[in-house]
């Protein structure tokens, strides 16, 4: 293995020569033979960054800027920065990983849920400040004892669900309201098994929902059984852990998740995908249950524009609290769905501009109209302008 104590300085001239002509640029003057020599580019390392910046505007005109329940496109009449993106991905044969350092409104938002402590003596605080620019972080070991093994720690985003935190790996803009209710992201370990060229399983144990820092004593499991086929991929997932904290009303039961997802190239035009997710806790305050389902489509009808459309809907059974309120885990509300239309054109192979209609509706008054402060609508319709650059 290159030995990277020899990298030193000479790093910074390899990431240049990587980094330049990937914006376009050039550099001016190339190191002498000698130093060309001296440059040791350190093995599997590739730079991996992204930039997300969009315009939302809001139908109803809320004059607090909000745009409800919809985590990341989420202020009326404003350019926003989504998100900016910088990592590094590893792949050394044995060893390989990713650090991903980020900014912007979607990571000020999924980070909310974070449990946050007080620093104490020899322990400094922790919270969602601390922790929001870290997107990703993760080592893994592929294990050579054991043929297609292996084991990852650290930052990891959610497998769940068949939608991506990053826009330029997802066919919309927005994200569905089965991903803004499941988790964001897990901290801990998991193994990896290939089982087949197409079939894998993994085992994680984590922390819990959305904790970078545990929140209680108990720890959550994974189990994912994945396929990635030629023309189709699928997947099915436990989730299971006690996710309350410590003297929260409803105690701390088990909460249990299933999800499953499945996609296809339907015809050389055509993309098809399905998403289920469901499960439930049974607190002191009663038992919750959810149904979350959703129907993609994406039509090609240019080699570099595509038109892609989703339909989602989820249903909570929430208990009510010693006051008569709904004690929920989603939303106050027992149903939300949304109805969305995204066209999408690759003006540029690392550029991708998308123009984005949707339709929100709840069962309750989750959403803004006018001069509100509090939700006073149960429908709500933007219109979002992005442009993703890939770097």
């Amino acid at each position: 293995m290159t030995n990277l104590r020899d990298c030193g300085a000479s790093i910074l001239w390899s990431v240049a020569l990587v980094a330049l002509p990937s914006l376009g640029l050039e550099a001016r003057a190339e190191p002498s033979s000698e130093a060309a020599a001296a440059v040791v580019t350190p093995p599997g390392l590739r730079l991996d960054a992204y930039v997300e910046s969009h315009y939302t505007y809001a139908l109803q005109r809320p004059r607090n800027r909000v745009i409800a329940e919809r985590g990341f496109d989420n202020r009326h009449a404003s350019f926003a920065l989504s998100n900016a993106v910088l990592g590094v991905v590893l792949d050394d044969n044995e060893v390989y990983g990713r650090l991903a350092l980020q900014v912007g409104v979607t990571p000020a938002t999924y980070y909310q849920a974070e449990p946050s402590f007080a620093g104490q003596s020899g322990a400094g605080p922790a919270d969602a400040t601390l922790w929001r620019h870290v997107q990703e972080a993760y080592g893994g070991w592929r294990v050579p004892y054991i043929p297609g093994l292996a084991l990852e720690m650290g930052l990891f985003l959610s497998p769940i669900g068949i939608e991506a935190l990053a826009i330029r790996d997802s066919w919309q803009w927005s994200r569905s309201n089965l991903f803004f209710g499941s988790p964001f992201y897990h901290t801990g370990v998991r193994l990896h098994q290939r089982l087949a060229d197409n079939l894998t399983a993994s085992l994680g144990v984590f922390n819990g929902w959305n904790s970078v820092i545990d929140n209680n004593a108990s720890k959550s499991i994974n189990l994912r059984l994945g396929y990635e086929g030629r023309r189709a991929q699928a997947a099915v997932l436990y989730f299971g852990g006690r996710e309350r904290s410590l003297g929260d009303p409803h105690g701390n039961p088990w909460r249990h998740l299933l999800d499953a997802w499945a996609s296809a190239q339907a015809l050389p035009w055509l993309e098809t995908a399905f998403h289920v997710n469901a499960g439930g806790e049974r607190s002191l305050l009663g038992a919750t249950r959810w149904l979350g389902l959703a129907g993609y489509a994406r039509i090609a009808i240019h080699d570099t524009v595509t038109v892609a459309g989703r339909s989602d809907v989820f249903f909570e059974k929430a208990p009510t609290n010693a006051l008569g309120e709904r004690s929920a885990i989603f939303w106050n509300a027992d149903r939300i769905s949304s109805q969305t239309t995204t066209l999408s054109w690759w003006a540029h192979r690392r550029v991708r501009f998308m123009l984005e209609h949707r339709f929100d509706a709840a069962s309750a008054p989750l959403f803004y109209r006018g001069q509100a402060e509090q939700p006073n609508t149960r429908k709500q319709n933007t219109v979002t302008m992005g442009m993703v650059l890939n770097i």
